[in-house]
């Protein structure tokens, strides 16, 4: 809904309707109701509701809680309108229109059915929880053993990483959205410790007593150096912490989190992704934004002088020396090192004509002025600013080179060692992005068997045969192009030249009289139709977990299925985003699909209260479809379709949600197939029935297929 009109209902709400605010006593026990006996309790990110004068109630096997009371802790506006029995309830952009006795309401322009209607107990307003809080994006769960009602905020992030709620019965149940306490797939900084090696060059921050206020944008200067976080009026205190494994975390007090997006993907050299949300710490009402770090930093965190803006601040990396030691004749290196406040973060890459290698270095200042010799492999060595972030060195070499890099985050240098190469007979044209690997005599490139690691983005080509002597061995660098680098391996009777991309990529192959020509492109230069298989959750994310099954475990099998299925067919390319049970983040996720995909299928098994069974496919429109002529509504619809009459269960519809980011980040048509519930006993049932896993793959196959005959991506290539 635009912010205009966003702006126009809630001073409509609060100048037309009758408003009135709830009066309750504050205390820390937890809201309370009983259920046969049984003490039922509503727990918020994980902190127990105050006490409601009206506490929830249950009816029809549903919970019923005070509209106004809950919603509105949670930073939504509520009206009520008696005479038209009307509930009206302003959350982020969305609108949710409820009316009491009625079974229909409407969110985000969509008419939901339930299966309670809102009512009037003891003189409140009471709705059913589960409904409102999914139209919200909040993930309801039920804790049988304890008796908690549990909500998770769209956006909630926990204080520390172990702080991830235990998987409960839920209606919606993902380890989306904004929480993915794992490291991140790439990132290079093992063992490293950021607090000990960023610099913090903050002031103290005081703090002040001011009002509620809202954090809502964060905005960045062109170099992704500089970020602001705005809130709507002056903020009452700031604190921040840098984590050992690289998350620095800024905490504004007295502030609700409304940010959108909730994830900001920077992939700058020394920040991935921006995070917010919100947390409640010791009572107070937390807005948190975490950066997600890739290298150590100099940062500084401050408040603006009206006291509405954090900003923070990743100060250049200043290059304090470089020395190169041209040691050839003693041990075959030639060494460059280079020093900086913090460890320098580095681009490396080769160039020819004539033959350098370029050293760069993101977020930096250049402050070191001496003069540099060369030696045997390298002619000299030349250093200055390339632009106004980042630094180069520029080694002339004397005849081409390998190289390896060293890096020591205690004295806060990298090495880059130089040696002569021990590879022969490759060559890359870093012009057509070809390369040549001359064919040894007798081998044709059918005798080449080719396998195609894309998670772990390399090609291997295997030859039948040692050809060490004729190849050599090691790493020949390239960093141009698709092409990081490529790696010559002798194991017994075969060698293997192994191509290292910096994405996933296919593999044009062609020869000639005298060598092989390899070109890395990218897949849908030469697929005319690409499926991105998505095994919800893995490794650190089990999802769901009921009578001793996993659902990453479970889906991760009904997936092998389909892709065994595809495989054999052979009329689609797909791919997958997990063969095993690994964390993968949903950035990466949702990044894969766009990068390589026509369309996105994630695969998941649905959990409730134990008593819900059937199966419903999710999606959210993307503004990019309107140009492909097919939707993710459209696709969904015909996956639903397959899965209900392939399984015959209960047919629960579509649902939109675009508070998910597999579907929210996907510019493609993306949908996520809730297959049947696991939790209850019949649902549990057929799961565990390998014809029924069976049948749900060839669904999701036919659903492809379907897919294919109305839909034909468009092709740039």
């Amino acid at each position: 809904m635009p912010k205009k009109f966003r702006n126009m209902l809630v001073l409509l709400i609060y100048t037309a309707f009758f408003c009135f605010v709830l009066i309750g006593a504050q205390s820390s026990a937890l809201a309370q109701s009983l259920e046969g006996g049984r003490l039922v309790s509503l727990n918020i990110d994980g902190r127990p509701m105050p006490v409601m004068d009206v506490s929830p109630v249950i009816v029809q096997n549903r919970t019923f809680v005070p509209v106004r009371h809950v919603f509105e802790y949670v930073g939504a506006i509520v009206d009520f309108h008696a005479e038209q029995s009307r509930i009206m309830i302003v959350h982020g952009d969305n609108l949710i229109v409820m009316h009491i006795g009625q079974y229909d309401f409407l969110s985000d322009g969509r008419t939901f059915l339930m299966d309670v209607a809102p009512q009037i107990i003891n003189d409140r307003t009471m709705v059913p929880l589960s409904f409102v809080a999914a139209a919200m994006g909040f993930e309801v769960g039920w804790d049988n053993e304890n008796s908690i009602v549990h909500l998770t905020s769209p956006g909630h992030i926990p204080e520390t990483p172990g702080e991830i709620p235990n998987e409960t019965p839920n209606a919606h149940h993902y380890e989306e959205d904004l929480i993915e306490d794992y490291e991140p797939e790439g990132r290079p900084h093992e063992g490293v410790n950021f607090a000990e090696l960023s610099t913090d060059n903050s002031a103290p921050i005081p703090s002040e007593s001011n009002a509620l206020t809202t954090a809502n944008s964060i905005t960045w200067n062109d170099e992704r150096t500089q970020f602001t976080i705005s809130a709507t009026s002056r903020i009452t205190s700031v604190e921040w912490y840098m984590h050992d494994d690289g998350r620095l975390r800024v905490d504004i007090f007295n502030a609700r989190a409304a940010f959108a997006p909730s994830i900001h993907a920077i992939n700058n050299d020394f920040l991935t992704n921006i995070r917010t949300g919100h947390n409640y710490i010791h009572g107070a009402t937390v807005a948190r934004v975490v950066f997600d770090l890739q290298a150590p930093v100099v940062y500084r965190v401050a408040l603006s002088y009206d006291r509405r803006h954090v900003v923070v601040t990743f100060e250049p990396n200043q290059i304090t020396d470089i020395s190169f030691s041209p040691t050839f004749a003693y041990n075959g290196l030639e060494s460059l090192v280079i020093q900086g406040i913090t460890t320098p973060c580095t681009d490396i890459f080769l160039l020819s004509e004539p033959p350098r290698l370029v050293v760069d270095l993101p977020n930096s200042r250049m402050a070191f002025d001496g003069v540099l010799g060369g030696g045997v492999l390298a002619a000299g060595v030349r250093h200055g600013q390339f632009d106004g972030s980042t630094s180069r060195i520029v080694v002339d070499l004397a005849r081409a080179v390998s190289f390896t890099v060293e890096h020591d985050h205690e004295a806060a240098t990298v090495t880059i060692h130089l040696s002569e190469p021990t590879y022969r007979n490759i060559y890359h044209n870093a012009e057509s992005g070809i390369t040549s690997i001359r064919r040894p005599p007798g081998l044709d490139m059918s005798q080449i068997a080719h396998f195609d690691e894309y998670l772990l983005l390399r090609h291997i080509l295997t030859l039948p045969g040692d050809f060490s002597e004729f190849y050599g061995y090691g790493m020949y660098w390239i960093r141009e192009g698709p092409l990081n680098y490529i790696e010559i391996v002798t194991e017994e009777y075969s060698t293997s030249i192994i191509l290292h991309t910096n994405r996933i990529k296919a593999l044009i192959i062609t020869q000639d009289e005298w060598y092989i020509h390899i070109r890395a492109v990218n897949p849908r230069e030469t697929h005319p139709f690409i499926v991105l298989l998505d095994p919800g959750h893995g490794g650190a994310a089990p999802g769901a977990v009921h009578h001793g099954v996993r659902e990453s475990d479970l889906v991760l099998e009904i997936s092998l299925m389909v892709l065994d299925i595809l495989h054999r067919d052979g009329i689609v390319k797909v791919y997958t985003t997990r063969y095993t049970d690994k964390t993968v983040a949903n950035s990466h996720r949702a990044a894969m699909a766009n990068d390589i995909a026509d369309i996105f299928v994630s695969v998941h098994a649905n959990a409730a209260n134990s008593r819900a069974t059937g199966t419903e496919t999710l999606y959210a429109i993307h503004p990019a479809e309107t140009e492909l002529g097919f939707n993710s509504r459209d696709m969904a619809q015909i996956f639903q379709d397959n899965l209900v009459y392939a399984l015959g269960t209960i047919d629960r519809g579509l649902v939109h949600r675009p508070g998910i980011q597999v579907l929210n980040s996907t510019q493609i048509p993306a949908v996520l197939l809730e297959i049947e519930f696991m939790d209850a006993p019949d649902g549990a049932a057929r799961l565990a029935c390998p014809n029924f896993r069976m049948r749900a793959a060839e669904a999701i196959v036919q659903s492809i297929y379907d897919v294919m005959v109305v839909y034909q991506p468009p092709r740039n290539y």
